[in-house]
């Protein structure tokens, strides 16, 4: 059921970014019960066993991250709580060596995957970009075959009409799903693109669900634009054939890169050997439980 309740999620990561790119990363994720209940009044899918099983679920969902996310040299501070009634939630740290190496969820399609990358712009500021697996990140290196036009008729039917039957439960998932990511730098925040500067030394990015399921909705209306995408060999669930600005422009708001531009900073924001030491003396330890996750 992992893969169910992650698209009901609210996934918050704090990065305190260091000089080096050393980094410590704070992840909440936060799940509402009342989605599931909607899911089951809207589609009229029986959820009680999902509902039973959700705190389960988000221990397993932790734990998956815990297992198989790149670059992380340490995790502590894990714990779950149930804040409201409704709301049960998972909180742990990370401590990556190269944040631009980090990734939370990278074997999997449960979460979106972020990732971060730097170059050094022409006045020594550094410039961060920020990639979504599948949807805005790199070109692929292996073009996908073309399709013949009447195969491309059938798979645009196809996929159509799978979306139209799922659009019932999954648009109360997507229009939950929202990601936020706040990066604080050593450096001042020079420029944002699809990005907002909350202070001097911090910005955030934010991804929403319902603007990926508007997108698809788009497309899906669009007969020349679902044909060309679909005959790219695109797999709408996975990944898009579209340039990664045009993407952009409907998952941020601009038709960018999701960009930070900021000045080189010169003192660590946090002690990150001293506090990874201190992690690895008590490692958190998260078995994944045994069908939670199926």
């Amino acid at each position: 059921m992992v893969w169910f309740l992650a698209g009901c999620l609210e996934i918050d990561q704090q990065l305190t970014i260091n000089p080096d790119r050393s980094a410590k990363i704070r992840v909440r994720m936060t799940f509402d019960l009342g989605l599931l209940r909607q899911v089951e009044s809207t589609a009229g899918i029986d959820m009680q066993q999902e509902i039973l099983e959700a705190e389960e679920t988000m221990r397993s969902l932790a734990a998956q991250c815990m297992a198989t996310a790149k670059g992380v040299e340490a995790w502590t501070d894990y714990g779950l709580s149930r804040e409201e009634k409704d709301r049960i939630t998972v909180a742990m740290t990370a401590y990556a060596r190269d944040v631009t190496r980090f990734e939370l969820n990278p074997d999997s399609g449960e979460i979106p995957g972020m990732t971060f990358s730097v170059t050094t712009g022409p006045e020594g500021e550094d410039q961060w970009l920020m990639q979504m697996r599948g949807v805005n990140d790199r070109p692929r290196v292996v073009a996908p075959p073309k399709l013949a036009a009447d195969e491309v008729a059938e798979m645009v039917a196809e996929r159509r009409l799978e979306f139209e039957e799922e659009s019932r439960e999954s648009k109360v998932l997507f229009e939950a799903l929202k990601i936020t990511s706040s990066l604080r730098f050593p450096g001042k925040i020079l420029s944002t693109t699809n990005a907002k500067k909350t202070s001097r030394h911090e910005a955030r990015i934010r991804f929403e669900g319902k603007r990926f399921y508007a997108m698809m909705e788009s497309i899906f209306a669009d007969e020349d634009l679902v044909a060309r995408v679909l005959g790219q060999g695109a797999d709408l669930h996975a990944d898009l054939a579209l340039p990664g600005p045009e993407v952009n422009a409907w998952l941020f708001g601009e038709k960018a890169p999701v960009a930070i531009s900021v000045s080189s900073g010169k003192r660590p924001l946090f002690p990150y050997a001293r506090e990874v030491a201190r992690a690895k003396e008590n490692p958190v330890r998260l078995e994944l439980q045994r069908g939670a996750g199926e």
